[in-house]
């Protein structure tokens, strides 16, 4: 992801012209890691650059002194219950990243 390389840079020239950004919303970020096959190598690329975003984000936040908001997609779990002899399923929203994608939240205050 372009996030990587570009935003520090670019929220520097906006902070030496004056104009300091104060929020980033990086809006789906499990759209740019889902269409990833399991397995591989550009699987695991995949994962290694997620993870560094999501430490490179609050590390930009503090820097630069502005909130970050990162959305992430929702996807369905189909899961089957069996009760008296009867199997059934059922349908649950989940975070697409998981659990990790979810509750990986940072607060920051002076």
């Amino acid at each position: 992801m372009a996030i990587k390389s570009t935003l520090p840079d670019f929220l520097r020239e906006q902070e030496q012209q004056g104009c300091p950004i104060k929020a980033v919303v990086v809006d789906s970020i499990a759209f740019h890691y889902r269409c990833a096959p399991p397995g591989g190598t550009i699987y695991l690329a995949r994962t290694r650059s997620l993870s560094t975003v999501a430490s490179l984000l609050p590390d930009t936040a503090t820097k630069f002194d502005l909130a970050v908001i990162v959305t992430n997609q929702v996807t369905t779990k189909v899961a089957a219950t069996t009760t008296a002899n009867t199997m059934d399923t059922e349908s649950v929203l989940v975070p697409a990243l998981g659990k990790l994608g979810s509750y990986n939240n940072h607060s920051f205050s002076d």
